[in-house]
């Protein structure tokens, strides 16, 4: 699900001209993110942070990624449980190098983010 969408807006992103990019641009990815989160309720957020991992791991484009981390941060809060996801577990490693290789000071703040929420140290 959140694969589609993403790649909706994805393809916005990257196919529209700047001299086209007005107000409601801005928010694209934005309204990614609360399309990505509507509808689902705390198991439907957790079942679906799998797929946000993937989607992170694959991106190259520092906005989009900074975007997938900012739903997965959302989607570890809606589903309201400290539970890693097994997916998450097994590729913390690579999402971290993945993150540190991109070298934002707000990826690592984001990390920390997730790291404070499912209590890894």
């Amino acid at each position: 699900m959140i694969r589609e969408i993403f790649y909706k807006y994805a393809y916005k992103w990257y196919n529209t001209p700047v001299n086209e990019q007005d107000e409601s641009f801005e928010w694209l990815l934005a309204d990614f993110r609360k399309e990505s989160l509507k509808n689902l309720d705390a198991p439907g957020a957790f079942e679906a942070i799998p797929e946000a991992i993937e989607l992170l791991l694959e991106e190259n484009d520092d906005f989009l990624c900074w975007n997938l981390l900012l739903l997965l941060e959302e989607l570890a809060s809606r589903s309201d449980t400290t539970e890693i996801p097994a997916t998450l577990a097994q590729n913390w490693d690579r999402l971290e190098l993945k993150l540190a290789s991109l070298n934002k000071p707000s990826f690592t703040l984001s990390m920390n983010g997730l790291k404070t929420w499912y209590r890894v140290k």
